[in-house]
């Protein structure tokens, strides 16, 4: 869910948070509030300098859309966020600071690296197979080949991958 987090005055400011922020954090508005310098304290210890490139740049009236950037939430738990932010003007136009808004994407995150993995571990399945092993789409085109497959038809896989083969 994406929730608007908050807002930094010119200065830096925190000035406000929204409520939805203990959803995302485990950390109550007033936690956040009381923080010095919130979120970096809640940063992972690898993405603070992402996090401090995103208010760098906040400061300096630049938007930015979805940085992915982990928090350690209040239980302990990495949490993948999707950082967003806008600048804020005040009422004659003036930048007044910016505002942020966090997305929660943990459950995609773990999905894509488990598929990364599987797909790592199913190509060194295919590539230790000493039979030839490829597939081909619905079309005929070919989707993989494994080594064996490539010595045998003596093709480079760039040559194959993409290709119809019953042509």
């Amino acid at each position: 869910s994406l929730v608007p987090s908050p807002v930094k005055k010119a200065r830096g400011q925190l000035t406000w948070v929204n409520l939805a922020v203990k959803t995302l954090t485990g950390f109550s508005v007033e936690e956040c509030m009381r923080m010095t310098d919130y979120p970096l304290p809640i940063i992972h210890p690898e993405d603070l300098d992402i996090a401090k490139d995103i208010f760098e740049k906040g400061m300096s009236q630049e938007a930015g859309n979805d940085v992915p950037v982990r928090i350690k939430h209040k239980d302990g738990s990495i949490h993948w966020m999707a950082i967003s932010w806008n600048p804020v003007y005040d009422s004659k136009g003036a930048p007044n600071g910016f505002r942020t808004s966090a997305r929660d994407f943990t459950e995609r995150k773990i999905a894509e690296d488990a598929l990364i993995e599987s797909e790592h571990t199913n190509r060194l399945l295919l590539d230790s197979a000493s039979d030839g092993i490829f597939g081909v789409d619905r079309q005929g085109i070919t989707t993989f080949i494994n080594t064996a497959a490539l010595e045998q038809l003596g093709f480079a896989e760039d040559e194959i991958l993409g290709e119809a083969v019953h042509e």
